[in-house]
């Protein structure tokens, strides 16, 4: 092996970690709504009071929206570098239930968690 053919190695494992990312975040994003949840516009929903009930009594658009869940998720996920990172990070949100972004915990919904979970298996 030489250095050319390790580099192409390196970057090919670099780029199969970003997709792994991608992935991850696309499925957030195209997890069903939560029930009671209703998305009328990409940044807007409706929301019953038994959906509010039910999601830990948080009022957040961002727990309710996957639009929303899907950036925390790609946030947190960005400074990984390996896939050993990758499911960690995965593993922390879904033990968790939350992902802390700049010191700032933000929860996650039953959808997102189900998602992720699935890149566990």
């Amino acid at each position: 092996m030489n250095i050319a053919e390790l580099c192409n190695m390196e970057q090919q494992v670099k780029d199969a970690v970003d997709e792994l990312k991608r992935s991850c975040v696309a499925a957030v994003a195209k997890a069903p709504a939560l029930l009671g949840v209703t998305q009328l516009l990409p940044s807007c929903c409706t929301v019953n009071l038994s959906a509010v009930r039910s999601g830990s009594l948080t009022f957040s658009p961002e727990y309710f929206l996957q639009s929303s869940q899907a950036e925390l998720v790609r946030q947190r996920l960005a400074a990984a570098a390996y896939s050993s990172q990758i499911v960690e990070r995965i593993s922390e949100m879904c033990q968790d239930g939350r992902v802390r972004i700049n010191g700032v915990n933000h929860p996650l919904n039953a959808s997102t968690i189900a998602a992720l979970r699935a890149f566990l298996a």
